[in-house]
């Protein structure tokens, strides 16, 4: 009755997104080609670990599982440059990814169909999404250099960690300026962009003595007023108090069946859309009886029915 019922809102839907393992919709009656043919424009959109075909595509694929096999952690452990493993992780890039990826995938498929009048299926794949996020290292596994890239690592201040970024000519000009460290100006390894890059850490080394006699927000103060590129290193509560980011918007508040809380709202703005989070996070299932009856036109007796047959579940 459940399937019969997926079947029946397909014919109208205009998505569908299903993230089963490989496989798991076409045994439940419910995979592209049958789905199609009941509506044509539908846009079928698969989100899984390694995708729909390949030898690997039914292995089981947690975010953690698409990292390490994508190279990502292994990066930062050589970026780190103090590991000889890599470290325990636990911000899923791989999942986040995955869904900005079927977004976007979705809305083209959208504006193709207002051009064609047709649907079609989108595999979305996890460990692309990864892949497609090592772009220098990618190149770099093919055409190895010599130089050494840098990486990015904090300078000590009086009261926390800073990152200090002086990537052009003028950043640094502006850094030398600023900090009046000499040791900085005249030093050749600093001379030019490709020297810097190689010798990174060394030249963070210079700037750190200038800094920790400085709290973070003096140092900042000073390095923005130059024009040198620079950031505290904050932890993720702290943009909750962030005058810019409350300025600007970027969150709201939001109400579940536990209470409120503060919610993120999507990384754009539109002037002719409301982006924001809607003020309420429904249950599973919340919605199912109205669905049904806006969708499907089923009464009030026929959603009971079914749902004492066991279709829907317990809330």
């Amino acid at each position: 009755q459940a399937i019969a019922l997926v079947r029946r809102m397909a014919e109208s839907a205009d998505v569908l997104v299903e993230n089963f393992r490989p496989g798991v919709m076409q045994r439940l009656g419910l995979g592209y080609d049958e789905l199609a043919a009941l509506n044509p424009k539908l846009i079928y959109c698969s989100v899984s670990g390694y995708g729909q075909s390949g030898p690997g595509a039914e292995r089981a694929a947690y975010a953690m599982m698409v990292q390490a096999a994508s190279g990502f952690d292994r990066s930062l452990m050589r970026y780190a440059g103090d590991r000889e493993r890599p470290a325990p992780s636990a911000v899923f890039v791989a999942d986040l990814l995955g869904g900005v990826n079927a977004f976007a995938a979705i809305q083209t498929a959208l504006v193709q169909r207002a051009h064609t009048g047709a649907g079609q299926r989108i595999d979305v794949a996890l460990m692309d999404g990864m892949l497609n996020l090592l772009i220098y290292e990618m190149q770099e596994a093919q055409f190895p250099v010599a130089t050494k890239r840098p990486s990015y690592g904090p300078v000590r201040a009086l009261d926390g960690d800073l990152l200090i970024a002086p990537i052009t000519q003028r950043n640094f000009e502006a850094l030398c300026e600023v900090t009046g460290l000499a040791a900085l100006r005249e030093d050749p390894r600093f001379a030019t962009v490709p020297s810097r890059g190689a010798n990174w850490k060394a030249m963070m080394d210079v700037v750190e003595p200038w800094t920790s006699q400085r709290s973070r927000a003096e140092c900042l103060r000073e390095l923005d007023s130059g024009g040198v590129p620079c950031s505290a290193y904050a932890d993720p509560g702290d943009a909750l108090r962030d005058e810019h980011l409350l300025q600007r918007g970027v969150f709201s508040e939001v109400q579940d069946a536990a209470g409120s809380f503060t919610g993120v709202n999507p990384p754009w703005q539109m002037i002719g859309t409301a982006t924001q989070v809607r003020g309420w996070v429904p249950g599973v299932g919340e919605h199912t009886a109205d669905v049904l009856r806006d969708v499907l036109q089923l009464d009030a007796a026929a959603v009971r029915r079914l749902s004492d047959a066991g279709v829907f579940g317990v809330r």
